[in-house]
């Protein structure tokens, strides 16, 4: 069972699994999913059931049949979380309860978050770093929502694994690629639609903030070399960052994205505070991977400016891409 199936990285999660030939059974309300992320063709091999984490009554009804869970549901995108923090947060803590409860022993994959370091993380984020509940607070502005949710969720598997339960807690850090959105504020492809529509990039703040952006394919493979990985389920090394570690900042991002579309496009500086209130801007944050290196060796990810060429693969017939539109791409 895959919950959020439907969303971004779920999608991508559920062709894998479907390839390598289970059946899989996906929970998803599709408020941040969309149907078209799946391969609803497959007859007898996928199951799409529409519902929420937070409907206990269905989760008891639907696994049965189950014998392994990533649990990925949440709500996703910067603007929809800063609209909706408080189903935020219990869709974390009290689906993620839901989901255990009724699962008991079977293994599951929890996907948390990077921001489960706060508001500021000098250095390398490491899994083992002090969790600061007052920062994560500052995170999310004041009022319980994103981070705190993702943290009370590792806790609560934590427990689990503590216990003896197979639960392996993933930290993703910016996961991008095809087929992503730019709904609710996901910068990539906001970027990338923006240039393709000759529209000016908007940048919130200085543009001097850095991420790192991790390919979802390379992401993928990494997700599963862990869960056949035994040691990486060892409570309390269960616990790992899965990302790239090299940082790029807003504006070069924002400077990829013009050259790789060529687009004429400039770039528009919003204040961060007018657009989001209440809220920070985490200036940096950069995985220490060495735990993931010790399970899988070095890992190869795709440099951002490939993500976002491989993003730009066919431009919408209403898309001009400046002069060279004939070389343009536009994101799948």
């Amino acid at each position: 069972m895959v919950t959020g199936g439907s969303g971004f990285i779920g999608g991508h999660l559920v062709r894998r699994l479907i390839e390598m030939g289970f059946v899989v059974v996906v929970l998803d309300d599709l408020s941040t999913g969309y149907e078209e992320n799946l391969p609803l063709d497959l007859c007898g091999r996928l199951f799409l059931i529409r519902g929420s984490v937070l409907d206990n009554p269905l989760i008891q009804n639907i696994v049965k049949e189950v014998k392994f869970i990533f649990h990925l549901a949440n709500l996703v995108g910067f603007e929809r979380v800063y609209n909706n923090e408080g189903l935020t947060y219990s869709t974390s803590v009290e689906g993620t309860q839901n989901i255990l409860q009724a699962t008991r022993h079977i293994p599951i994959v929890l996907f948390s978050s990077s921001s489960v370091y706060g508001l500021d993380c000098p250095g390398k984020a490491r899994e083992n770093n002090n969790i600061d509940e007052n920062n994560l607070l500052a995170y999310d502005g004041g009022r319980r929502g994103y981070a705190c949710g993702k943290w009370r969720m590792e806790l609560l598997g934590r427990r689990e694994a503590s216990a003896g339960r197979p639960v392996m807690i993933v930290r993703p850090f910016n996961v991008v690629g095809q087929g992503q959105a730019e709904s609710y504020g996901m910068v990539l492809p906001r970027f990338i639609d923006q240039a393709g529509k000759g529209e000016a990039l908007t940048i919130y703040g200085s543009g001097l903030q850095s991420r790192c952006f991790s390919d979802v394919h390379t992401f993928i493979d990494c997700v599963m070399e862990l869960v056949n990985h035994p040691e990486a389920w060892l409570y309390p090394n269960n616990v790992v960052n899965l990302g790239n570690d090299v940082s790029t900042t807003i504006l070069e991002l924002a400077e990829i994205v013009i050259r790789e579309t060529y687009s004429g496009s400039s770039v528009n500086f919003v204040s961060y505070k007018d657009k989001y209130p209440g809220k920070e801007d985490v200036y940096r944050r950069v995985p220490d991977i060495r735990r993931l290196q010790d399970f899988l060796g070095p890992v190869a990810w795709p440099d951002v400016s490939v993500i976002v060429e491989k993003m730009c693969v066919t431009a919408p017939a209403d898309v001009a891409w400046g002069e060279n539109r004939g070389k343009a791409h536009a994101y799948d």
